[in-house]
């Protein structure tokens, strides 16, 4: 018996791996009888099966016969068993071939998502730099259970991450798996852009899928620095210039002279890096005054995200 996919032959009474709702072909054979011998297959009541004619040929004097059998099993047919029985006017008695099918059920779908976040299927991720982050890629509605490992990928190469992995009766059928695998990383800026990639598969019916999510790493630029172009002198323009480098998202940058906030009076250009992170440039104009001696000014770059407001800041005393 041989199935018709992959050409692997089986032996009596072992077991044939099949997924659930696709068709499976599977052919009978006898060889060096003379007359051909009868082919028949015999399947249990329920499962859905196509029988295609037997078909012969002479070869050297004597036949070969095969007959092929298209079954499309369901999940409760799981351990059920196909015959094929040949007989011929010389044997004494019927030859039984037997094999049973294990019947795998493909994942209805495979997800990787930020741990209790949303669990929808999505490319990126963004995560907050040096914190903790958990990952969870989830399969749901398997059998047996699926198997799954992740892996951060990057420019260099790619590196499996260790994971807590659980299996668990699915919540939709219950004769059904649900299989999670969680990850814990804390990002620095060097992961904005790599990928975390889950594998998942059975290597019984050759099932792969594979799921990737781009990480774009929020931080704070790694330094602000402040130059002032020039002297400063009363009544006269001052341009002052502040940078912040390598941050994620784009770096806000505010501007104040002692606690007068003067950012209106600023211009600000960005640009990505070839880190995929975003350097920042503001250009302050101001005319300075006797009044203003003495004050601090404050160069001031922001991190906005959905959860806190982290910034940097650069301070120079003013001398006009």
């Amino acid at each position: 018996m041989t199935d018709t996919q992959s050409g692997w032959q089986y032996l009596d009474n072992t077991s044939i791996s099949v997924t659930a709702g696709e068709p499976f072909g599977i052919t009978c054979e006898a060889s060096r009888a003379r007359p051909p011998v009868v082919l028949q297959w015999v399947t249990p009541k329920g499962v859905s099966a196509v029988h295609h004619d037997q078909s012969d040929v002479i070869h050297y004097g004597s036949y070969i016969s095969w007959r092929t059998l298209i079954i499309t099993a369901s999940r409760n047919d799981h351990g059920q068993i196909l015959n094929c029985i040949t007989s011929h006017p010389e044997l004494q008695k019927n030859i039984r071939r037997s094999v049973s099918l294990n019947v795998h059920v493909l994942p209805s779908s495979v997800l990787l998502f930020l741990t209790g976040g949303n669990q929808s299927l999505s490319t990126v991720l963004h995560v907050q730099e040096d914190s903790p982050t958990s990952i969870t890629c989830k399969s749901i509605g398997s059998f047996p259970a699926t198997e799954l490992s992740l892996w951060l990928v990057g420019d260099f190469g790619r590196t499996p991450i260790h994971a807590n992995v659980s299996s668990n009766r699915s919540v939709l059928d219950d004769t059904l798996f649900d299989t999670e695998s969680t990850i814990t990383i804390r990002p620095d800026a060097t992961n904005n852009g790599m990928h975390i990639v889950c594998f998942s598969n059975m290597d019984d019916v050759f099932f792969v899928k594979v799921l990737t999510v781009r990480l774009f790493v929020y931080g704070l630029p790694d330094n602000v620095v402040m130059i002032v172009r020039g002297d400063m002198l009363e009544g006269s323009e001052t341009n002052i210039t502040c940078t912040a480098l390598n941050g994620y998202p784009a770096p806000h940058i505010h501007w104040y002279i002692g606690s007068r906030n003067v950012t209106g009076n600023s211009s600000v250009k960005t640009s990505i890096n070839s880190a995929d992170r975003y350097d920042a440039e503001s250009t302050l104009t101001i005319i300075t005054n006797r009044f203003d001696h003495g004050k601090r000014l404050l160069c001031q770059a922001t991190q906005p995200t959905s959860s806190t407001l982290c910034s940097v800041n650069n301070t120079k005393v003013l001398q006009i």
